[in-house]
């Protein structure tokens, strides 16, 4: 992919360097896989296990035609297509025993994976980075963790069983789900030495409201 529009920035050369693994190629992952790849990020593995099912198109980094098929194995296809990256694919849950990386994604639904993934990531003697995207119908919270900021994060964890499941035809939108492009900022700034932000909440009011 031609980069030529911000190869010249200063962090460039060093996001190309980075290991970056994702956890879920879902209604997060799938987009920031290829945010992540059209950034320069060239070493990308992502797990996932599900099938994409019908519902998925509308918010989600697939194609009409790919219904049916694994969602990593789908995404793959599309990044290439896109940016000629080449992800690496793991079609299957993200376990205690799965693979760990300096900078960890966690783009899931559920809490007891998350936590799975931030206590592989915490013991981590390489870790840099562990970016958590949590979505909602109208609201994204995204975190983004280094070592200096592991107990605060900690604090925000809680049991799946304290969420209530919300209706399935007010799950996602491919607009809210572009949110993830604050992760991608934040790990550029992390990658350049600037300030990143610990929490972003972004807040959509779908209501009307007239304008004069």
């Amino acid at each position: 992919m031609n980069h030529d529009s911000f190869k010249g920035a200063s962090w460039y050369d060093d996001i190309r360097k980075q290991q970056v693994l994702v956890i879920g190629a879902g209604g997060t992952g799938s987009w920031l896989t290829l945010l992540l790849a059209r950034a320069g990020v060239t070493n990308l593995a992502v797990y996932d296990d599900d099938l994409i099912e019908s519902r998925n198109n509308s918010g989600q980094f697939f194609k009409l035609n790919q219904v049916g098929q694994p969602k990593v194995e789908a995404l793959k296809t599309n990044v290439k297509e896109f940016t000629d990256v080449e992800i690496i694919t793991l079609q299957e849950k993200y376990t205690a025993n799965s693979m760990v990386a300096p900078i960890m994604c966690s783009m899931v639904d559920n809490m007891a994976t998350r936590k799975i993934a931030f206590d592989k990531w915490k013991r981590y003697e390489n870790k840099s980075l562990f970016i958590d995207v949590r979505l909602d119908f109208e609201q994204s919270d995204i975190f983004i963790v280094d070592e200096s900021s592991i107990e605060k994060y900690e604090s925000t964890l809680f049991d799946d069983s304290e969420v209530t499941d919300p209706v399935c035809t007010m799950k996602q939108t491919t607009h809210i789900a572009f949110h993830v492009a604050h992760a991608v900022e934040g790990l550029i700034n992390y990658v350049a030495g600037r300030p990143y932000k610990f929490r972003t909440t972004n807040v959509t009011s779908m209501s009307y409201v007239e304008f004069e």
